[in-house]
Parts: structure tokens; sequence; C-alpha cells
């Protein structure tokens, strides 16, 4: 048998037992499954740039509706911060200032208003919101939905 054969064989060998020491372990690790079972807090945080899909279409508050008719278990906190849209559909939402929502039994509530008119791609309006439900809806869990378009890697997230 030639060198070069020889080589290609232990290679070949090599390999069938990298693969069979690999596969032979087993996954030990257990996978921690999330629920709500009511055994915890969870605040879910919907920042929503409201952009030209609410403005030209509603489609923010086409969203807030879906989310006004689930029915939530008492201890999620569903905030939704608002902003960035010329028009709101419904809701009575102010275009002239950022506000905070929670959805509470079915309804829209205003929870903070008068925040000012705060552009949505900037990290500090992002930072307040996030502070402030924090320090307002304490939680074992929190979630965040960034709730717009998006423009990628060129334009990035909230351009309003």
């Amino acid at each position: 048998m030639n060198k070069k054969k020889f080589l290609k064989y232990v290679f070949i060998a090599i390999l069938i037992l990298l693969y069979l020491y690999i596969t032979s372990f087993e996954n030990t690790e257990t996978e921690e499954v999330v629920s709500n079972i009511g055994d915890g807090t969870y605040t879910l945080m919907v920042y929503m740039c409201g952009s030209n899909l609410e403005s030209d279409a509603g489609y923010a508050s086409n969203d807030i509706e879906e989310m006004l008719a689930s029915q939530l278990d008492e201890k999620i906190n569903l905030l939704i911060y608002t902003g960035g849209a010329k028009k709101w559909f419904d809701y009575d939402i102010s275009n002239k200032t950022n506000q905070i929502y929670k959805v509470q039994d079915g309804e829209l509530v205003l929870i903070q208003d008068n925040i000012g008119k705060k552009y949505m791609s900037e990290s500090d309006t992002l930072t307040y919101f996030l502070n402030y439900s924090k320090e307002k809806y304490p939680a074992d869990k929190y979630g965040l939905i960034m709730w717009d378009h998006g423009g990628g890697a060129v334009s990035g997230f909230g351009y309003d």
C-alpha cells in the first residue's frame, strides 16, 4: 500500500473515532422551562416606535388591539412605551409626547404622560423606559419587545 492511500485511511479512521467520541456523550444538562403558572411575576415591555407603520396604516394600533384582547395572568405586567408616529389611529395616544401605558383588564391605561417628545432611536429614551418599568413594576422576570420595522445594520432601529 502506498503512503498516500495509507494516510487517507488513517484520516478516515480518525474522523470516525472523533464522531463516535463526540456522539457518545449524553446530554446531562436540563433546560429551564419558562412558564407562567403563577409562581412569579413577569413584566413585559413593548417599546413601540409607531413610525410610518402607525401613521400611514395603523399597524401599531392593530397590535395594541390584539394585546388588549389577550387574557393576561394577574402576575403579568404588560407595559407599552409609545412614540415616533406623526399620527396614532386609536386609543387617544398622543403624537406630541411619548407615553407609557399598561394593559389592564382589557383596557389601555395611561400610567405616564408628558414624558416629552423623545426620539425612539436614542438610547436614553429606551433606558428611561427600562428603568421606569423596573422601578414601578418589579418582577421575577422581564421581557422586551422592540416594535418597529427597523432598518437593519444600515439605519438601525426606531428611526422616527
